[in-house]
């Protein structure tokens, strides 16, 4: 059986901080709490720019939520959500190009805009058929007091949806199983 992971950031994580804003660096070490940050790089949407991570469940993920693979989290320091921001989660598995790393049903958006819960909300019930996303804003998650809290967010949007009531056929392969 294989040594149990534990929370922090791979070395090449820690090579690229540069390309993180200062506020987000504060955010990256909250994330090494709970999570093992093994990637980052930054992409870039039209005028749009976006810091992503990738981090690996540890034990209490993994058996909470079923997650074997890595996770994408974006950071969107803009003040305003727009749904294209979405659009980051597949320009980061291109950059990244390890398909069978990533998990593709659950990803985690860090936003800077202060109704992000919300607007996730009502941006991912018309569409039953997205991934599962998992907002914060900045300021959550600098203020989380522990694993629990996090792992209630999960729970709260993992949960809220039932990922088989589809009403018509299937138009994209992410919940084929």
């Amino acid at each position: 059986m294989p040594p149990e992971l534990i929370a922090g950031i791979h070395e090449d994580v820690r090579k690229k901080r540069d390309i993180f804003l200062k506020e987000e660096l504060e955010l990256l070490t909250v994330f090494a709490r709970y999570w093992f940050v093994t990637r980052a790089g930054q992409i870039s949407l039209g005028n749009s720019q976006y810091r992503f991570l990738l981090v690996k469940p540890l034990e209490a993920f993994r058996e909470a939520f079923n997650l074997e693979r890595e996770i994408i989290c974006i950071f969107s320091d803009y003040e305003n959500f727009e749904p294209r921001t979405l659009d980051a989660f597949d320009s980061a598995r291109k950059v990244i190009n390890e398909q069978l790393r990533i998990d593709k049903i659950c990803g985690v958006l860090v936003s800077r805009d202060k109704n992000i819960n919300h607007k996730i909300k009502v941006l991912l019930r018309s569409d039953e058929e997205s991934q599962v996303i998992i907002p914060f804003t900045y300021q959550e998650i600098n203020t989380l007091p522990d694993m629990e809290s996090m792992k209630n967010r999960f729970v709260t949007y993992f949960y809220s949806r039932d990922l088989f009531a589809f009403q018509g056929p299937l138009k994209k392969d992410l919940y084929f199983f």
